[in-house]
């Protein structure tokens, strides 16, 4: 029996005939194929139940896929009643970690619940035999009898047990037959729509691989520009640095050249200012190679550089 709360986030809970859980989770973005697959592999359920008085298509959708009973409750279950299945939950020695596995297990409880004075008698009638008392309970969830499913059950065993003697069956025989081939259809559309499952998720995968290309192509795109901006800073800094060089030389040559003469040197805000006859000529230089002999520096500059043009 399974409990299905769909969602962002999907609740799934699955209880054995006895109603004793075996699975309980969540999990957020799961696909039906995740719903399928964890279902799958604790049997096939008789009953998928929802807590809604509306069955949310999901969970038609995964019932449909089991051949299973769609179990929803008269209305939409109350908080109430979902909070007393959590500490009822609690003596399996099972914690629920957030409110999908909440709803969901109420919803496999309720359905159990509504089954449960039947699965009872059933349970004492068949003993210890599982195999049976399987085939009783879902013939009973489908609205057969228990009388009428166990002598179809017995009625089954006797057609599998081997015979010496073989006679040509009468047309009632052939009950067990059809509905074996019924079973096998039901199998086979299942399988389909398993396959179809398969290739939605393919597409999703094919989808989300496709807007990772994409985000990837976008962000090799928006690295490409930072770096083409920094290129872009660092030439324009080179050129200013390649003008002061420029400028920094005219000085030294008009100097040398005796174009300019050192008169006065004198420091302002970081800068070395050189009064000439015609110009004032500023040149930025830091504070602290700032110092009072500045003129006499200046000068042995200009000699050196002299002596290196000779």
């Amino acid at each position: 029996m399974v409990g299905l709360d769909p969602g962002t986030t999907v609740g799934l809970a699955v209880l054995d005939l006895r109603g004793s859980p075996l699975y309980i989770s969540s999990r957020k973005n799961a696909d039906d194929f995740w719903v399928f697959q964890t279902i799958r592999s604790y049997g096939v359920p008789i009953i998928v139940a929802t807590d809604k008085s509306t069955a949310p298509s999901r969970v038609k959708k995964i019932a449909s896929q089991f051949g299973a009973r769609l179990w929803v409750p008269k209305e939409d279950i109350p908080v109430s009643v979902k909070e007393e299945t959590a500490r009822r939950i609690s003596c399996f020695g099972m914690r629920l970690e957030d409110d999908h596995q909440r709803d969901a297990v109420a919803a496999a409880f309720l359905a159990y619940q509504f089954f449960a004075p039947k699965f009872r008698q059933i349970e004492k009638r068949v003993g210890n035999d599982r195999e049976k008392e399987e085939f009783v309970k879902r013939a009973v969830v489908f609205g057969q009898s228990a009388d009428r499913a166990m002598r179809e059950y017995e009625h089954g065993l006797e057609n599998r047990a081997p015979k010496v003697q073989h006679t040509v069956p009468r047309r009632g025989d052939l009950s067990p037959l059809l509905k074996r081939i019924a079973e096998l259809k039901d199998e086979l559309r299942r399988k389909d729509e398993l396959i179809d499952l398969l290739k939605e998720r393919v597409a999703e995968l094919d989808r989300e691989l496709n807007e990772l290309r994409s985000s990837r192509e976008r962000s090799a795109g928006e690295d490409l520009e930072i770096l083409r901006m920094q290129r872009d800073d660092a030439r324009r800094r080179a050129s200013r640095l390649a003008k002061r060089v420029k400028m920094l030389e005219r000085i030294i040559d008009g100097i040398a050249s005796g174009k300019y003469a050192a008169v006065n040197v004198g420091s302002a805000g970081g800068r070395i200012v050189y009064r000439t006859e015609k110009s004032v000529v500023i040149v930025p230089v830091e504070k602290k190679k700032v110092e009072e002999d500045a003129v006499e520096r200046i000068l042995r500059l200009v000699e050196e550089y002299r002596a290196r043009r000779k």
